[in-house]
């Protein structure tokens, strides 16, 4: 065992010294998160960086954690953001010198900071090329060498748009992703540094060295890779708190090492790409939170939250047992395979055309009203393997409620966090029938008199057009007869009966003498109907006597409804208000 002295080395260090290839290569362990600081974050460190231009001031870069592995190489558990990002500033720098012809300069900073040749191999089929970074995965690493050659040109190289032979940053995810638009970000903020400061090739330079030699840092270099971690975890918890994604993973790592880890995660970090991890491991720990009543039967925790989503995925597992944590790990994949069918709810497989294409469209309705707190429950009956009509019975539940108590009510949907949380739990542990469910959410929503009563009084703001208007068709759709024409979501937008802005020399002038009163009427249900044909929407602003004319032609018996009348004053809006809100509680059933 190493001596207490030798278990951490700590040493300050300028930034010259401690990119240099000269102190080992840095391996970013599996263990650490995707490299994913944002604009925020970079041009934050740019501009502390180039503020030692011409300035005696130093900068403290803080702490830089690594342990050292069997071959001497340093893994880096604290730091990996500001490391990564501080390579590609220099590697901007380069390509910036190498592009105004001073190839020398250029070619020193790739073979002081990232890759040197050991030209005295005697292993000629090896390849000896000594590199500074290395990612957990190959891809990875080789897409960082290639952006940040001295021969790679960003302006012309990283697109936005489908080109040959060109990476295109929007087909990118991952740290590739992240990569390739930080060092866009770094190369632009460079030239506007350039710009502002009508540098030339050798004040380039000055800059390079200013940055490299007056920026600080402390580098912990700890004996073992559990007193990494420890530094690592311990110095997070004295700052901003650490994603629990990433504590998962370490607790993962040091349970079951990470060769096993990494077999299972790698497939979860796909599913979850451009999805949060903490939505889904709230979702996930949901399901497992209990304790055990005095019979061992299992009782609901309550909530779970991003403060304490850690403990209750743990309150069924050992974090100290290997078998636990492998247990978990494995069900961990099991969520993150439904999860990724609620998330993209065309991944979902289903015999049935039918079923499969009414969940996606409930899916997307819950999704136009924002509507989050169900995922849970379905991620318990994809879990319990419950058939797709079921999970579509729950879905239409939901959408249900969220129309009334959210939209119509106004009422925030956190209000049913913590029934819906209950719920998932219910369900998952067996403890409740989907027959059963569906009624205990229908049981939370707004009763239809207090709907009406709410309908009635609603306003709906433009933001809220494509809202209604899913509304309206379930409602015109709801009253079809066989030879009338469905409304699909196509071909149909909202339209004020009452323009929103009338012309001044209008009837609707005459019928509506008042701001007020235009106000209180454009915006009411009853003022809203659907355009079907959307070539008809440049009569939008018409009076009533031309609209009457395109309503009655209208595949809609609500719009001939609307021509039959002579005019559209306030008393008709209003008794299509009260109408409407009948019909749409009846729709609502």
């Amino acid at each position: 065992m190493s001596e207490l002295k030798d278990l951490i080395h700590a040493e300050t260090k300028n930034l010259d010294s401690y990119l240099s290839l000269k102190n080992q290569t840095y391996i970013v362990p599996f263990s650490q998160r995707d490299y994913e600081w944002g604009k925020a974050e970079v041009t934050r460190l740019f501009n502390d960086l180039t503020a030692l231009y011409d300035s005696d001031d130093l900068h403290m870069l803080n702490f830089f954690t690594f342990s050292k592995d069997n071959h001497g190489n340093l893994r880096l558990f604290d730091g990996q953001q500001r490391t990564i990002t501080c390579l590609l500033l220099l590697a901007v720098f380069a390509q910036r010198i190498y592009k105004n012809e001073d190839i020398a300069a250029a070619l020193q900073i790739q073979g002081d900071y990232f890759t040197q040749k050991d030209n005295l191999s005697v292993s000629p089929d090896e390849d000896t090329t000594l590199r500074k970074l290395k990612f957990d995965s190959q891809a990875d690493s080789d897409f960082f060498y290639r952006i940040t050659d001295i021969k790679f040109d960003i302006n012309k190289n990283i697109v936005t748009k489908e080109t040959p032979n060109k990476i295109v940053l929007p087909q990118l995810s991952g740290n590739e992703h992240v990569l390739a638009a930080n060092i866009v970000l770094l190369n632009n903020l460079l030239e506007e540094f350039i710009q502002e400061n009508q540098c030339n090739n050798q004040d380039i330079k000055r800059l390079f060295k200013a940055i490299t030699q007056k920026a600080l840092l402390i580098e912990f270099v700890a004996d073992t890779e559990d007193i990494a971690l420890n530094m690592f975890e311990s110095l997070n918890n004295t700052g901003r708190s650490l994603e629990k994604y990433y504590v998962l993973k370490n607790d993962m790592v040091k349970a079951l090492g990470e060769d096993q880890t990494r077999q299972i995660w790698n497939p979860i970090d796909q599913d979850l790409t451009n999805y949060s991890h903490e939505k889904f491991l709230v979702a996930t720990a949901t399901l497992l939170g209990a304790k055990l009543d005095k019979e061992g039967h299992s009782i609901f925790i309550g909530k779970t939250t991003a403060s304490n989503v850690l403990n209750h995925l743990y309150s069924q597992y050992d974090t100290n047992s290997p078998a636990d944590m492998l247990a978990l790990l494995k069900l961990l994949k099991q969520a993150s395979t439904a999860y990724l069918k609620i998330r993209k709810p065309s991944q979902v497989e289903n015999t049935s055309t039918t079923e499969t294409q009414d969940y996606i469209h409930l899916s997307a309705a819950l999704a136009l009203f924002s509507v989050t707190q169900h995922w849970a429950i379905i991620l318990a009956m994809l879990l319990k393997q419950h058939s797709l009509s079921q999970i579509n019975d729950v879905l239409s539940a939901v959408l249900t409620l969220a129309i009334k108590n959210f939209y119509f009510g106004e009422q925030k949907a956190n209000t049913i966090e913590k029934a819906f949380a209950a719920f998932a739990f219910n369900i998952y542990q067996g403890k409740c029938t989907v027959t059963e469910l569906v009624a205990k959410i229908h049981k939370e929503s707004m009763p239809d008199e207090e709907l009406e009563r709410a309908i009635k009084v609603k306003k709906v703001s433009s933001t809220q057009n494509k809202k209604f208007a899913y509304i309206l068709r379930r409602v015109y759709n709801s009253e079809l007869k066989k030879d009338e024409l469905e409304v699909s979501k196509k071909h149909n937008d909202i339209e004020h009966i009452l323009p929103r802005n009338p012309a001044t020399n209008s009837t609707w002038m005459t019928w509506f003498p008042t701001a007020d009163q235009r106000e209180k009427y454009t915006y009411a249900v009853g003022n809203l109907t659907l355009w079907v044909d959307s070539k008809n929407r440049s009569l939008k602003n018409a009076d009533f006597t031309e609209k009457r004319q395109i309503y009655a032609t209208s595949g809609l018996d609500a719009n001939k409804t609307i021509a039959d009348q002579k005019q559209w004053g306030p008393e008709e809006i209003s008794a299509r208000t009260k109408q409407l809100a009948k019909k749409i509680v009846i729709a609502l059933h």
